[in-house]
C-alpha cells in the first residue's frame, strides 16, 4: 500500500502533471470570467465583489501562466528564449501583488456591508500600487539578469549579496508584505467578525467554511511556495502543492459566487426563472383545510413541509 501511495503522489509531483492541472485551472478560470464579467455589469448589488474576484482570478491566471511557460520551456520546447520566462516571472510577481491585495479586499467587503478603507488600507494600497509598479517596470525596461546562467548564480548568492540583486532582494520582502499585510489582517478580520456573532447564522457557517477548508489552506500552499527556495524539505514537493493551490483557488471563487454572493451564474439568463406564482393568502387557506383533515403527526409534516417549500 505504502508502494502504490508513493507511486500516486510521486505522479502528483511531475512537471506533465502541473502542466496538465495548470491547462485545467486556466480553462476554469477562463470559464468563469467569461460568466463573471456580464454578471458584473448585470447585478449592481454585487458589482464591487465581482470586480474584486475578477482582479484575483486574473491574477491567478497570470501566475498560472508564467509556472505553463517555464514548464512549456523545460518540457516540450528548451529552444525559448530564456528572456521570455524572465519576463513573465517578473510579470507574475506583479499580478501576485494584484491578486493578493484583491483578494483581501474581497474577504473585508464579505464581512462588511459597506466597504471601508481606513486611512491604513489606503497605505497598504498605496504600498501594493508601487511594488507591483516595480515588477511591470523591470519586466518592461530592465535587462539585468535576463541570462540563465547569470541569474541561477545570482539567485543562489542573494541571500549574502543582498545590495548587489535589487530584484530578489524584493522578491523576499514581497514575500514577507503578502503574509504580514495583506493575508493574517484579513483572517483577523473574519475571526473578529465570527466570534461576534453579529451577522446572519448561514452566512456565519459560509464564511467559518470558507475560512477553515479553504481560505486557510490555500494561504498555507501558498506559504510553503513562496518559502520552497529557502527549505530543502518542500523543494521536492513544489509541483504538487503549485497544482493543488490553483485548483484551490478556483474552487475558493467559485464557492463564492455560488453560496455566499448568490450568483445564479449558471443558469445563463438574465434572472431566475419561476413557474408558479406563490399566493400567501390563498394557499394558506388551502393549507388549513388540509390541517383540518390531518389525523397524524407525519401528515402534519408532510402538509407543512409542502407550503414551505412552495413559499
Amino acid at each position: 500500500r505504502s508502494i502504490i501511495m508513493l507511486g500516486i503522489f510521486g505522479f502528483f509531483n511531475t512537471p506533465l502533471f502541473l502542466f496538465s492541472t495548470i491547462i485545467v485551472s486556466i480553462a476554469l478560470k477562463s470559464f468563469i470570467l467569461g460568466i463573471l464579467i456580464p454578471q458584473t455589469f448585470r447585478s449592481p448589488n454585487t458589482q464591487r465583489s465581482c470586480l474584486l474576484l475578477i482582479m484575483v482570478l486574473a491574477g491567478s491566471m497570470l501566475g498560472e501562466l508564467s509556472w505553463g511557460i517555464k514548464l512549456v520551456r523545460s518540457l516540450f520546447f528548451p529552444q525559448i528564449p530564456y528572456t521570455v520566462s524572465v519576463f513573465c516571472i517578473r510579470i507574475a510577481w506583479a499580478f501576485l501583488i494584484i491578486k493578493y491585495q484583491t483578494l483581501a479586499l474581497f474577504v473585508k467587503s464579505l464581512v462588511e456591508k459597506k466597504l471601508r478603507l481606513p486611512t491604513v488600507v489606503k497605505l497598504v494600497l498605496i504600498t501594493s500600487v508601487s511594488i507591483c509598479s516595480y515588477y511591470l517596470m523591470i519586466a518592461l525596461f530592465d535587462s539585468t539578469l535576463t541570462d540563465e546562467v547569470e541569474r541561477n548564480f545570482a539567485f543562489s548568492n542573494s541571500s549574502s549579496i543582498l545590495n548587489d540583486y535589487i530584484e530578489f532582494t524584493m522578491m523576499k520582502y514581497t514575500i514577507y508584505y503578502i503574509l504580514f499585510l495583506l493575508i493574517l489582517p484579513s483572517i483577523y478580520i473574519v475571526f473578529k467578525k465570527i466570534r461576534s456573532k453579529s451577522w446572519p447564522k448561514i452566512l456565519d457557517h459560509q464564511m467559518r467554511t470558507i475560512l477553515k477548508y479553504l481560505l486557510l489552506p490555500y494561504f498555507f500552499a501558498e506559504l510553503l511556495i513562496a518559502l520552497h527556495t529557502k527549505f530543502s524539505t518542500i523543494k521536492p514537493y513544489t509541483y504538487a502543492i503549485v497544482g493543488f493551490s490553483a485548483l484551490l483557488l478556483t474552487y475558493i471563487v467559485y464557492y463564492s459566487i455560488r453560496y455566499i454572493m448568490g450568483l445564479r451564474f449558471l443558469n445563463f439568463t438574465n434572472h431566475v426563472e419561476s413557474r408558479h406564482t406563490f399566493d400567501f393568502v390563498d394557499d394558506f387557506k388551502i393549507i388549513l383545510e388540509q390541517l383540518s383533515f390531518a389525523t397524524s403527526i407525519p401528515q402534519l409534516i408532510q402538509i407543512t413541509n409542502s407550503f414551505f417549500k412552495q413559499a
